[in-house]
């Protein structure tokens, strides 16, 4: 065991404890101060603001991290403010070498600060951020309709049902008290956001002590993020599907093909689990169990495809036909033509998509992606030693391409179902940019030292120019308005 696991272990045993429940506060305290200090002194540094489980009251010592938001000036100078980028990233590397419950680090400048509190979750906790240092956050924390925060709570807690919490289940977290604390502290997280989707308080769902299992505490999660999916109103999306003149939509309904050769351990033991189906979806395997699953069956179908999947090194998610149509209906709607088109049932029954996703759907998919996008701009990996890997990565393809997703879609006012069809769109309006990025990705094998920098400069114009485009969303003459 560790150091820092055996520390983690004292202080998780004595939170609870007087006085311990306030000494074990004091180095976060010191944490946030030490980091304060050291921004504070890199001049166009504005404000630095606490943000997520350190807003709250209920956060615990050893558990939960400091998750930051630093906002700058504008830079004018592109060299300039790609060495700012670095002495923020090397300061704050050196900080958590000291402080290791420091967490993430958002960098944004005042100009895209604001943009990226717009949409989904995130955006809407920017009203509850702590300033540190500076203020200004008057301003932020998009206030979206009660149908829209549903919406985003119920995407925001599949993310961590999904993304996080059961990755971890499948890697075997859960193995060690605190992995199982974890595991709970996330479980916590989806059971508080579908709350939020099902219209009620967060605080309205508690994960309960007698759930001591890792397959326990991921099919709580997924229980509640069933009932969160079943809820939701998605009726101002609209159900009207995008022109779709290739046809990918066209199998809309249509029952995904069985793959020809299913692979083992796909058997009538795991079915009989309360495994409806196993769908492989090129990047990773979806298992979507039978309706209306009681708690303790589809604990049971954890453990059996653990025992199926958890030595493979193939991504699974566990899913209900309520979570599945979700999903690639208003989750992830691009992941639906994605499925037409490569989606193959390995096991079990005929899985029939539902119908297509509500142009709106994924009008919006394109528009909530833009702040991951501009975060990207001045993330950690742009600087050095990591620049090159993130260019020859997919993060610095993904980010240029949620750009242009949101350039195209402003400039035709249109977006396509098949992710294939709008980077084609992309590419017949916005071709320069796409070669610039070619361009950059093929001298950063060459000179992998100025990778980060040339790559910054990109992101860094298209970040702009898409809090600029963010901006007259909510314009009294934008076609948007039903946002």
């Amino acid at each position: 065991m560790s150091s820092r696991e055996f520390i983690r272990r004292i202080v998780t045993a004595t939170n609870p404890h007087w006085p311990w429940s306030a000494i074990n506060r004091w180095p976060y305290r010191i944490a946030i101060g030490a980091t304060a200090r050291r921004m504070r002194r890199l001049g166009p540094v504005r404000s630095l603001y606490l943000r997520n489980g350190l807003t709250r009251a209920d956060w615990e010592p050893a558990v939960s991290d400091i998750d930051l938001t630093l906002v700058t000036a504008a830079v004018p100078d592109g060299e300039d403010d790609y060495a700012l980028l670095g002495s923020i990233w090397s300061a704050y590397a050196s900080l958590k070498r000291v402080f290791p419950m420091l967490g993430e680090l958002d960098v944004q400048t005042e100009a895209t600060v604001e943009a990226c509190s717009r949409f989904g979750m995130a955006g809407y906790e920017t009203r509850f951020w702590q300033p540190v240092f500076g203020d200004g956050t008057s301003g932020l924390g998009f206030r979206p309709g009660a149908q829209r925060f549903r919406l985003d709570a119920c995407n925001h807690a599949q993310v961590a049902c999904l993304d996080l919490l059961q990755q971890r289940f499948f890697d075997g977290g859960g193995a060690t008290p605190l992995a199982m604390r974890e595991m709970r502290r996330i479980a916590a997280k989806v059971l508080a956001y579908a709350a939020l989707a099902r219209g009620e308080a967060r605080t309205g769902s508690v994960l309960a002590t007698d759930v001591l299992t890792p397959a326990g505490v991921a099919a709580v999660a997924l229980q509640h993020l069933d009932a969160a999916a079943r809820s939701v109103d998605v009726t101002w999306l609209g159900v009207t599907p995008p022109d779709d003149p290739a046809g990918a939509a066209a199998g809309a309904g249509a029952a995904l093909p069985f793959a020809e050769r299913p692979p083992p351990g796909i058997d009538a033991a795991l079915l009989g689990t309360g495994v409806d189906a196993i769908v492989d979806a090129n990047r990773f395997r979806i298992a979507i169990l039978r309706e209306d699953l009681a708690l303790p069956q589809m604990q049971a179908s954890f453990e059996g495809l653990a025992r199926t999947f958890g030595a493979d090194a193939v991504t699974v998610r566990v899913t209900t036909p309520a979570v599945f149509a979700h999903w690639v209906r208003y989750a992830e709607p691009f992941f639906y033509t994605h499925l037409l088109e490569h989606g193959r049932v390995m096991g079990g029954r005929t899985v029939v998509l539902p119908g297509a996703p509500p142009e709106r759907s994924l009008v919006y998919s394109v528009l909530a992606q833009a702040p991951n996008m501009i975060s990207a701009a001045r993330s950690r990996d742009l600087v050095a030693p990591f620049g090159a890997a993130f260019v020859n990565g997919r993060q610095f393809a993904l980010a240029v391409e949620r750009a242009l997703f949101v350039k195209t879609l402003f400039a035709g006012g249109r977006v396509s179902p098949s992710h294939g069809s709008m980077m084609a769109e992309c590419e017949r309006r916005f071709g320069d940019v796409l070669r610039r990025a070619v361009a950059i990705r093929e001298r950063a094998i060459e000179r992998p030292a100025v990778a980060g920098f040339e790559a910054f400069l990109l992101l860094r114009e298209l970040a702009q120019d898409t809090a600029s485009a963010l901006e007259k969303v909510s314009a009294v003459d934008s076609p948007f308005g039903w946002l």
